[in-house]
């Protein structure tokens, strides 16, 4: 993954191994109920919020289920997002 502060990080181990997160441009384009409606590399889809977890990164990361795959909240496993104050 090539990002040390998150490899440190125990409980992301099992997720960051199976190689299926790349870093991708996310932005929020509405909030919703229970999800946010986002871009994702010129992709628009609502994200259920659970999906999201801030992290100690400058990057954003999209972590799927099918790398290469449709971009759409079933194809998503989570989103990764630089926490506020970005890397420790």
């Amino acid at each position: 993954m090539g990002e040390p502060e998150l490899e440190k990080l125990g409980h992301l181990e099992p997720l960051l191994q199976r190689h299926d997160c790349v870093p991708q441009p996310v932005s929020i384009i509405r909030d919703e109920e229970k999800s946010l409606l986002v871009n994702i590399a010129g992709f628009q889809t609502s994200v259920e919020r659970f999906k999201f977890t801030p992290v100690p990164s400058s990057r954003t990361w999209v972590c799927y289920v099918v790398p290469n795959g449709v971009v759409n909240n079933d194809n998503i496993r989570c989103i990764l997002h630089p926490k506020p104050g970005g890397v420790m």
